[in-house]
């Protein structure tokens, strides 16, 4: 038998009863008895400190009539009580394990084994249960379980073996390499030499930064590491000595290239940045011109300029760029495609509002050969854009339709139907215009572009649009899709574990249900529905946004025609509520951002180290007077809701402050850099904010706008509470400069 997984572990079990219970199916496609264990209606703030909820809960408790209210108060108190009180948590927990119609029993075990003493009486009687005798969803938990109940028994042995086991499960490589550790410790501790070299090889093999000497083969692996731990002077030493190794090869030296490159940037070193750009296109420029006839070094040369040619532009070095663009232009002319050199030039010169230069240098650009029909969407998009600014509408028509028949993104073409729509009405045929507005209506109801028609024809926004709350699925279907479900799952274990906020563990089995329901061939949207109500329940929307994203594009568009809410929540309401009356925000521009920055998951955490609901960076965190009333003390503090969402509201309002109120610059002030936006608003900006938005160079931060501008038209939808809305047109107010007065702020502009 292989150790690991499947190695029996003590106390690691149930009793033969609670094994047996018939709460859960014995085998799918068997549905649970409809015996009455339906979690209790209770709720308990989690704003309290502990004591004043354990109050409440025992207050509670004395009242209890039914065995499922104490079931629940008994396994929130374990919950509540397992850092502080062990003891307490102990007695709790083992009392609803050896309960055998308690849903959650097993998982009680496994908490009692996480808390309880060492040599507990509380444990005795356990029979034995192998890991590999859980089910996948439950596995994680176990492992936990175990590894504490071995940390709390000084078992060091099952310690060592389970650390390594749960390195081996799909976690954050920092998780993966502080198991190893652990395990390694421990081996070196009992003398397990054998063991301990396996360790230490896999510590090296997850973060070959730890390699103590590392070989010239493994540089690479090294200077990558340490850039990905943000240690840059220890990558760029490592990449340097690639570059200045006789031995290395031509690929490893080009690689030691990009990432030098890629160091600086991530070191916001942007001038040493584009000197290692410069360098690298040298290098390749000296292999090229020893391999002429070589496609492979004719497209190496071509790339690495035009990278070097974005990067002079991105700094504002644009006759650099111009140059560097020449360079390729005359050594690779009538050599390789020159599709790329040409669409930069015109971007160039669009930038530099030479439109007619512009136009000319994308119909080169198409004249070459494409062989990429997402690029060549592209480039049509930028003539027809450019022909339209210089008032050639019929020319810029026919490119508009040209695209809206080429593409087959839905997005995309909503985005070509709308400016064919304006350019329609800035051509003075207004009739053919309206028609062309209302087609992006009726075919992007939902979406920006149909919501900004409304705005171009005057029209308000009706309520059977809005996602107002769910639509209620029909009672007899319900039942019928809960049925269905119940074949692959027992809906009492999940109702349970959603109440007693076991979040971890609900997410796991409704991703465990969702992918066996998915490989049963017989889908219904009525149980997607029923799947994606326990999914907002439990309040884990982005597995939720997952699911309905596998989902065929067909019966996604069926269920979020009929159910567009599944995609606004509102959780945390009275946090958020709070956070608007104190700043002045609007509770839906908080919403707008919430959904777009975490999904509404309290734990999320960016690369670039921004945490929680509201994504905020810990250094402007502590910049914000209400942090410290809240007693906000480290990074880790933001992954709470109770100071996330406060303490992001007061940002979203200093924003708003610093950019007058102008909804398009706050917003993207919190997806890109002060600098840039002063820079797009000045080169820019030609009066028309919708058109501002499309001219923005970054496609996250252009997306982002369009998203949370989305977001909040339809949240301030389910605040008119069945009523038509005009498009807040407040939200498209742009101004050439920065100075100009304050409008009222945006809680009170809604009106």
């Amino acid at each position: 038998m292989k150790r690991g997984i499947s190695i029996a572990l003590k106390g690691l079990a149930f009793t033969a009863l609670a094994i047996g219970c018939s709460t859960t199916p014995t085998h799918k496609g068997e549905p649970p008895p409809q015996a009455n264990l339906l979690p209790p209606q209770f709720e308990v703030s989690s704003q309290k400190d502990v004591e004043s909820v354990d109050y409440f809960l025992l207050k509670s408790f004395d009242k209890a009539k039914t065995r499922n209210q104490k079931w629940w108060i008994r396994y929130k108190r374990g919950m509540i009580w397992s850092e502080r009180q062990p003891e307490l948590s102990c007695e709790q927990f083992s009392v609803l394990a050896k309960e055998p119609l308690f849903p959650l029993a097993r998982i009680a075990h496994l908490r009692a084994l996480q808390v309880c003493p060492a040599n507990s009486s509380k444990l005795t009687n356990f029979a034995a249960l192998e890991l590999k005798q859980l089910p996948d969803w439950q596995k994680n938990l176990g492992l936990e379980s175990a590894i504490k109940r071995a940390e709390l028994d000084s078992d060091m042995k099952q310690l060592m073996q389970l650390s390594y086991e749960k390195s081996k499960l799909p976690l954050r490589k920092e998780l993966k390499v502080s198991l190893t550790e652990t395990s390694l410790k421990i081996a070196e501790q009992l003398g397990n030499r054998g063991f301990a070299v396996k360790m230490q090889k896999r510590i090296e093999s997850l973060r070959p930064s730890r390699i103590a000497r590392p070989k010239r083969r493994d540089w690479i692996k090294v200077a990558y590491d340490h850039r990905r731990l943000r240690q840059f002077d220890k990558a760029r030493k490592y990449y340097n000595k690639v570059l200045r190794s006789r031995r290395s090869s031509f690929s490893q030296k080009l690689t030691a290239y990009q990432g030098l490159r890629k160091s600086y940037k991530n070191d916001r070193r942007m001038e040493d940045y584009l000197k290692a750009t410069l360098k690298m296109a040298l290098f390749v420029e000296k292999s090229f011109r020893k391999n002429r006839k070589s496609s492979y070094y004719k497209r190496l040369f071509h790339d690495k300029f035009i990278t070097l040619a974005r990067a002079q532009w991105t700094m504002g070095k644009v006759r650099e760029a111009r140059r560097t663009l020449g360079i390729v232009q005359k050594v690779l002319a009538k050599k390789f495609p020159m599709v790329e050199v040409y669409w930069l030039f015109g971007r160039m010169a669009e930038e530099k509002k030479k439109f007619p230069e512009a136009i000319s240098w994308f119909q080169k650009a198409l004249a070459e050969p494409i062989s990429n029909e997402e690029f060549k969407e592209k480039i049509h998009w930028y003539l027809a854009w450019n022909q339209r600014k210089i008032g050639k509408y019929q020319s810029a028509l026919a490119t508009f339709e040209k695209i809206v028949d080429l593409t087959e993104n839905d997005f995309a073409k909503s985005r070509y139907q709308f400016w064919l729509a304006q350019t329609l009405k800035e051509s003075g045929d207004t009739t053919k215009a309206t028609l062309a507005f209302q087609q992006v209506i009726n075919d992007d109801p939902l979406g920006y572009y149909g919501l900004l028609a409304h705005y171009r024809t005057g029209q308000l926004i009706p309520a059977s649009q809005a996602p107002p709350k769910m639509k209620p699925v029909v009672a007899e279907k319900s039942a019928e899709a809960k049925a269905i479900i119940s074949r692959f799952a027992d809906l009492q274990m999940l109702d349970w574990l959603i109440s007693l906020e076991e979040h971890d563990l609900a997410k796991r089995y409704l991703n465990a249900i969702s992918a066996d329901y998915r490989k049963s061939g017989q889908q219904d949207e009525t149980v997607w529905l029923e799947i994606f109500n326990y999914y907002g329940r439990a309040g884990e929307y982005l597995s939720l946004f997952e699911q309905l994203g596998k989902l065929s594009p067909e019966r996604r568009k069926f269920i979020l025609d009929e159910h567009p809410g599944l995609l606004f929540p509102r959780p945390f309401t009275q946090l958020v509520n709070t956070a608007s009356e104190t700043t002045g925000v609007q509770a839906e521009l908080i919403y707008s951002i919430m959904r777009q920055e975490s999904a509404f998951n309290p734990r999320a955490r960016s690369f670039a180290d921004a945490y929680g609901l509201l994504q905020m960076l810990p250094e402007n965190a502590a910049k914000e007077p209400i942090a410290k009333a809240l007693n906000y003390q480290q990074a880790t503090d933001l992954y709470k809701p109770e100071i996330n969402i406060p303490v992001g509201a007061a940002f979203i309002q200093k924003i708003s402050q610093k950019w007058n109120q102008q909804f398009i610059l706050m917003v993207a002030s919190y997806n890109a850099n002060d600098k840039a936006i002063r820079g797009w608003i000045k080169t820019r900006f030609r009066g028309d904010s919708t058109e501002f938005i499309e001219d923005i160079p970054y496609e996250e931060t252009r997306g982002y706008i369009r998203l949370v501008m989305r977001n909040l038209i339809f949240y301030s939808l389910l605040a008119a509470d069945g009523e038509k809305i005009p498009f807040p047109s407040h939200l498209l107010r742009l101004d050439s400069t920065l100075d100009s007065p304050s409008t009222p702020p945006l809680k009170e502009a809604r009106n």
